[in-house]
């Protein structure tokens, strides 16, 4: 079994952009990208998305919460 690097896709080991959660509006969040860009992603998959989170976004989507120590990385 090959492990995938931090930062990417599980699913299709595509690389998943960081991004941190600015608002929520139901299961969408506003988020900014590690880039500075802003992007609206669903977060449908991943319970308890608060203001402030980082999560891993791929493809509009969010896949997984992003772990404190992950976060200054």
């Amino acid at each position: 079994m090959t492990l995938l690097p931090p930062h990417y896709c599980s699913v299709c080991a595509d690389a998943a952009d960081r991004a941190k959660v600015r608002t929520l509006r139901g299961n969408d969040a506003e988020v900014t990208l590690d880039s500075g860009k802003t992007a609206t992603v669903a977060v449908d998959l991943i319970p308890g998305v608060q203001v402030g989170d980082m999560l891993l976004v791929h493809q509009g989507v969010a896949i997984s919460k992003m772990a404190l120590e992950e976060n200054h990385s």
